[in-house]
């Protein structure tokens, strides 16, 4: 009966995504001009391409060492050259498939083969998406400081108090939730013995975070070190196709839409998560064929940035299939 259920689940969410995917391309095909979107992209000269690539490579190995910070507070045993060369294998299945959560499951299984801590593993991963959040968020209310009149005369001026009191719920959530005894209590009441037992476990290591609120604080401002160079990269990718828009109207209106992106990409995929981008934009006037151009150009520059991870992956495949040949 429970497989039954699972895969009833299972269907329903590949269908769900079927379904968000299929609407995505039925708006770009009647809402995008395809012959301004191939102009866009053949508007990149070769420099812009360098320079974004090296922002791109550098924004990788940034969010190598914040999960390294996060790994060094739980002493997981993995050196930082590991664990580069893990986030790059994570960053290209991310990017390649239609949700981060496939790089998230890589990363789990990845560091649980050198530390078989994977409570712990599991517990920086948690934290590093909770801290991104905040850190997002705080900049997406930045980014409304910025262009709150522009957004207050559009379909988005709810956002102008909806995001802040979003990222307020979300900061006393996180900062209660790392030692709370009423948390703990609802585990006790888990009934399945099984789940009670792992999800304690998990939250035990969670938990653990609490000791070390400086080091916390720290991996947020790195986090927010991230998001700046992201940021960055897709108003890089508006520059270099020439779109006529205002520096911080452009860049807050990025926050913003990365903001609801983190959200959007775990319930679907990139192909949503570009759709808001694109929504975001038009919504303070930007032509909706430029928002896809510069959108898309920033999704391919991050992905090629990550091909590495692909080689190392092939490397790791072949690697083990000469070892099972030999054995």
């Amino acid at each position: 009966m429970n497989e039954i259920n699972n895969n009833s689940k299972k269907y329903m969410l590949i269908a769900w995504k079927l379904i968000i995917t299929t609407l995505v391309i039925y708006a770009a095909y009647h809402f995008i001009d395809f012959k301004s979107l191939i102009n866009n992209f053949s508007s990149i000269t070769l420099p812009w391409i360098i320079v974004l690539l090296i922002l791109a490579t550098l924004d990788r190995i940034i969010m190598g060492v914040k999960w390294q910070h996060l790994i060094n507070l739980l002493e997981i045993k993995v050196p930082i050259f590991e664990t580069i060369k893990i986030y790059y294998k994570a960053s290209f299945l991310s990017y390649s498939f239609p949700s981060s959560l496939t790089g998230d499951a890589y990363r789990s299984y990845a560091v649980n083969k050198v530390d078989p801590s994977l409570s712990k593993i599991l517990s920086t991963i948690v934290v590093e998406k909770i801290i991104a959040i905040l850190s997002s968020g705080l900049l997406a209310c930045i980014g409304i400081a910025h262009i709150s009149q522009k957004l207050v005369n559009t379909n988005l001026s709810s956002i102008t108090w909806f995001i802040p009191a979003i990222l307020f719920i979300l900061i006393i959530v996180f900062y209660f939730s790392l030692s709370s005894s009423f948390i703990k209590t609802l585990l006790n009441k888990i009934p399945i013995k099984s789940i009670h037992k792992i999800a304690n476990k998990l939250y035990s290591a969670y938990e653990i975070f609490s000791n070390f609120k400086l080091g916390l604080l720290a991996n947020f401002f790195i986090a927010k070190v991230e998001h700046i160079i992201q940021y960055l990269i897709i108003y890089l990718c508006a520059l270099a196709m020439q779109v006529d828009i205002n520096v911080f109207e452009l860049l807050g209106i990025i926050a913003i839409a990365q903001f609801i992106r983190k959200f959007a990409i775990l319930i679907e995929g990139w192909a949503l998560g570009e759709f808001i981008m694109v929504a975001s934009c038009v919504a303070i006037g930007i032509n909706q064929t430029d928002a896809l151009a510069f959108s898309l150009l920033s999704h391919g520059i991050v992905l090629i940035a990550s091909l590495p991870g692909a080689i190392l992956l092939f490397y790791d495949n072949f690697s083990k299939k000469e070892a099972n040949s030999i054995n």
